[in-house]
């Protein structure tokens, strides 16, 4: 099955490339046993997915093999086979990693079916895998604070990023993702204040 080429942009505003740039080396120095780092938010729309993709970008400009994942199943379908049919063992690994117009970059899109369901097994086989071919992986998930999905992921990754848009949220919503988080054995690396960066 033929898929089209992921077109990853650039980002224009020097600022926002800078600060990304700063993250990916604070990730590669505070923690260089970080090889799969799933980034996520506690509510929607906080420019998570934005974070994950220029991080992912950043990363591969840098000479690291890197993949991003779309592990938003619960979001929407995309025009590429992906995450989904993988996970229903329609497809196999190789056929679901996509190229994109970035060097060292690679990409898996969530899948023609929307609403499926993470299966734990199938994810842990993944980043297994996954593993033995990059440098870093990038997982972008549905937010924590709406469904489980990110907490089963994050078993499996090394940490967890929180994209969070200051005042969008809840003190207290915060809190109770970032005690499951914890309950669940996950190590949150940090959080990115992520106001007019989108």
């Amino acid at each position: 099955m033929e898929r089209s080429k992921t077109n990853v942009e650039t980002i224009t505003d020097y600022k926002v490339e800078e600060a990304i740039r700063r993250l990916s080396v604070n990730i590669s120095n505070s923690y260089p046993e970080a090889h799969a780092v799933l980034i996520s938010s506690v509510a929607g729309k906080e420019g998570k997915s934005f974070i994950s993709l220029q991080l992912a970008r950043v990363l591969a400009g840098r000479g690291s093999k890197t993949i991003y994942v779309n592990a938003d199943l619960r979001a929407g379908s995309s025009d590429n086979i992906g995450l989904s049919e993988y996970m229903q063992e329609e497809a196999e690994l190789s056929e679901i990693i996509c190229e994109t117009n970035q060097k060292n970059l690679h990409a898996i899109h969530a899948g023609k079916k929307k609403g499926i369901i993470i299966n734990e097994i199938f994810m842990e086989k993944l980043l297994k895998e996954l593993r033995q071919e990059y440098e870093y992986i990038i997982v972008d998930s549905s937010s924590l604070g709406e469904v489980a999905d990110g907490m089963i992921i994050g078993k499996f990754c090394d940490g967890i990023l929180l994209v969070l848009e200051p005042g969008v949220v809840e003190a207290k919503k915060i809190q109770r993702v970032k005690e499951e988080i914890e309950r669940n054995g996950c190590k949150i690396f940090g959080v990115v204040l992520n106001k007019d960066m989108r």
